[in-house]
């Protein structure tokens, strides 16, 4: 059991760290750190960074990608200048501002060293805090070297290993991570009872319902709230009330079950409103697979009612292992609900996805 628990706080300990550095890493390369009217530019000799061609970085010039923060940019008559230094030589850039939107880059023009380059629209429409940006080639090597090029892509590694992928990249990172993260709080709350995986089980059930709340109330169409008087801005007002009010009630119980001071009636309450979470979320999840199947729609419901059912059974019997089993799930499900929406939340915001 000493190993084990070792086991599980290293993994912990690591998880923290990689996850530290992974946020740090993401806030150094962010798009949104440059005032850049583009998400950046690839040095593309061949025309492949924005197709399914394979690179043969051995036999020829390798696509090189240009983070948006090495350039210095200045909008000025309806035109942004930037510049960047590369190669102890300028690159300078200056596009149009679009008619329809700003952002909508016209008439791109690129020099390196004194000379001119093609410059062609590339890929894009990812969102940030001043609009929709997009990528921008320069279907040339500049001149350069494939040595030099390579030192490039050395020097912004992040970046060339990201490429224009970062959104998908993220998104699958993002589910490792929350899944990595539930499987820990899982193992640290089977291993431990203490105040700590207690509070963390207590806040979790309240924010998960707390989440849970706000989509599917959030999800009601305002036509059908005016039916009941109720007028877009007071919906406003009274959604975060509500959302607050069961996000602290689920907290509050969860924590005197956790903690075994639950009596009859406290008891009931918890087991109910667990059971009913448990059968809501299985009703939202089933669907995808319901519809492939004949009868799906009696299966969703089947399904939703023993899961709901067999969550109130387990917390009523109030067992040391009934118990064990909720603050498990309850701590794994809080975990991955709380890391998903953090990296979504910072990958929106600084520009790597929309």
């Amino acid at each position: 059991m000493r190993r084990a628990r070792f086991a599980i706080y290293f993994a912990l300990g690591l998880f923290l760290v990689t996850l530290c550095t992974i946020v740090l890493l993401m806030v150094q390369v962010a798009p949104v750190r440059s005032s850049a009217p583009f998400m950046g530019i690839v040095i593309d000799p061949g025309s492949r960074a924005f197709t399914q061609t394979p690179i043969d970085s051995g036999s020829s010039a390798p696509v090189v990608y240009l983070p948006n923060r090495l350039f210095r940019c200045i909008d000025q008559n309806q035109q942004f200048r930037c510049q960047a230094t590369l190669q102890d030589q300028p690159l300078q850039m200056t596009f149009d501002h679009g008619k329809d939107y700003i952002y909508y880059l016209e008439n791109c023009r690129a020099t390196y060293a004194g000379q001119a380059t093609n410059c062609q629209p590339g890929w894009g429409g990812y969102m940030t805090n001043r609009g929709v940006l997009f990528y921008y080639s320069l279907n040339s090597d500049l001149g350069l070297t494939v040595p030099q090029l390579q030192a490039i892509q050395q020097q912004y590694w992040l970046t060339n290993l990201i490429g224009t992928s970062a959104e998908g990249l993220l998104w699958i990172a993002t589910w490792a991570i929350a899944l990595i993260g539930a499987l820990l709080a899982i193992g640290l709350n089977w291993l431990e009872d203490n105040r700590f995986t207690r509070i963390f089980t207590s806040l979790s059930s309240g924010f998960v319902l707390a989440v849970f709340v706000r989509s599917w109330l959030g999800g009601l169409p305002y036509a059908l709230l005016a039916q009941y008087g109720i007028d877009e801005a007071t919906w406003n007002l009274v959604l975060p009330a509500i959302q607050l009010a069961v996000g602290v009630l689920a907290a509050i119980l969860t924590g005197l079950y956790v903690s075994r001071r639950t009596g009859f009636a406290a008891r009931g309450a918890t087991s109910l409103m667990m059971g009913f979470t448990a059968a809501s979320f299985t009703w939202f999840f089933v669907p995808t697979f319901s519809l492939m199947i004949p009868g799906g729609a009696r299966l969703r419901l089947f399904l939703s009612s023993i899961v709901g059912i067999g969550t109130v059974i387990l917390l009523w019997k109030n067992a040391r292992r009934s118990i064990k089993i909720f603050s498990s799930g309850m701590s794994a499900l809080g975990a991955f609900t709380m890391l998903m929406l953090f990296l979504l939340y910072l990958s929106l915001n600084l520009g790597f996805a929309d």
